[in-house]
């Protein structure tokens, strides 16, 4: 039973020997932190401590209970295999990775970097081709951040880097079971994820988020700090913010271009008018995202897909939280290009469809938009005359006007 008050002594010998029991077993280390916050210290465990009332009593709150489930759980699991005495150094794993060491074997590297808008990792591995021959597979991951999250500082955003890199790593690839070498530039990140971060709350967020992720995996992790130049020029740094040499992908070009606030009140106030809601995203990123489901460019963890187009039909799919089959409105703020296909493909599966695409009363899908629009005003569109004011990220090459439709096309079916 457990008791409603433990003194700040109680609570650090639960801690030392945590940190004792850490040494041989995987995915409790990061765990130990968690314990320094409730303790209200900010230093590291392994050094004396100084200001601290041993004596007084805490409160044992039922997020504390819950960490004791998980790390008896950790240590349920990880104490019967223990942990190599003498493990490998990184650099020593890397270079029996490159060699081909590990074929047969679930090792993977994950090298990422942050930058202000988004992140960007690249995960190898060693895989039979269709000759069944050896070869190295690899897998660019970019990324934005999402809504709210706390990438103020550097270091948050290279350690949030880390778990949303490998999230979308594990959707695509079976990771279960292995090893993964991760990389970066960031030391602060690199500490965090291997020990926890005694001084940053948000830190130590993300580093338990990873834990708990290659826990559920039973994937043993492996982190190594590598100089900023290295992520330079492998291109992982490039792709991280504006481009490089790992493709056409990068953050730059994954966030696009997005609605502002402002104009997304005004979209708001007309969908409310006509009883309608938004319920899937059709181009977005985790950033700017209008609605929870959203499709993405790439692999993003929360996107429910990586083209819209590979959606079956925008009028009523199966919905991945409840299992149900539901009527959508669909929302999409496409590249200019694709402006076109997506009026022929909402018209064709007789969609409910918020558009905004740029102000061409001469292009093809012109007249269709007007035909199946619900918009009351005389224009039968909402009007976006100052796109810089109204829309992020936008570029030299935006269009001077843009156009927010609201299209019934059910009764336009093919």
């Amino acid at each position: 039973m457990l008791s409603a008050f433990i003194t700040a002594r109680g609570l650090a010998k639960i801690r030392g020997k945590a940190i004792h029991l850490s040494r041989g077993v995987n995915h409790l280390r990061v765990l130990v932190a968690e314990i320094s916050l409730k303790l209200g210290t900010d230093s590291d465990p392994d050094d004396e401590e100084q200001g601290i009332d041993w004596d007084r009593e805490i409160t044992t709150t039922g997020e504390m209970a819950d960490l004791g489930r998980e790390m008896w759980c950790v240590l349920e699991k990880g104490a019967p295999d223990g942990t190599e005495l003498w493990p490998l150094h990184p650099s020593t794993l890397y270079a029996r990775f490159q060699r081909g060491r590990f074929l047969g074997k679930r090792f993977f590297v994950l090298t990422w970097d942050a930058g202000p808008m988004g992140y960007a990792a690249l995960l190898t591995w060693w895989e039979r081709d269709a000759s069944g021959q050896w070869a190295l597979r690899r897998m660019l991951l970019v990324g934005t951040w999402p809504h709210g999250s706390d990438v103020e500082h550097q270091p948050h955003r290279e350690i949030l880097g880390a778990c949303l890199a490998t999230e979308c790593a594990a959707q695509h690839v079976d990771l279960r079971g292995g090893m993964i070498l991760f990389r970066n530039d960031a030391e602060a990140a690199i500490s965090a994820l291997t020990k926890g971060s005694f001084a940053s709350p948000v830190m130590q967020r993300s580093a338990v988020r990873l834990n708990r992720l290659l826990f559920r995996l039973d994937v043993l992790p492996r982190f190594w700090h590598v100089p900023g130049l290295t992520l330079v020029e492998e291109g992982v740094d490039g792709a991280s913010r504006g481009g490089g040499v790992l493709g056409d992908v990068c953050v730059d070009m994954v966030v696009g271009p997005a609605v502002k606030d402002e104009l997304w009140a005004r979209i708001e106030t007309e969908l409310r008018r006509h009883g309608w809601r938004v319920t899937i995203d059709l181009f977005a990123t985790a950033s700017n995202a209008r609605c929870p489901r959203y499709c993405s460019r790439t692999h993003e963890p929360d996107a429910e897909r990586t083209d819209a187009f590979t959606m079956l039909d925008w009028s009523r799919s199966r919905c991945p939280r409840c299992g149900l089959v539901h009527a959508e409105v669909v929302y999409a703020y496409p590249p200019t290009v694709l402006a076109r296909h997506v009026v022929n493909k909402a018209i064709q599966d007789g969609a409910m469809i918020v558009l905004v695409v740029p102000l061409a009363v001469t292009a093809p899908h012109w007249q269709k938009l007007l035909r199946a629009s619900v918009v009351a005003n005389s224009d039968r569109y909402l009007r976006v005359r100052n796109v810089s004011m109204s829309v992020s990220h936008s570029t030299a090459d935006d269009p001077r006007e843009l156009a927010v439709f609201m299209c019934d096309f059910r009764g336009m079916r093919d």
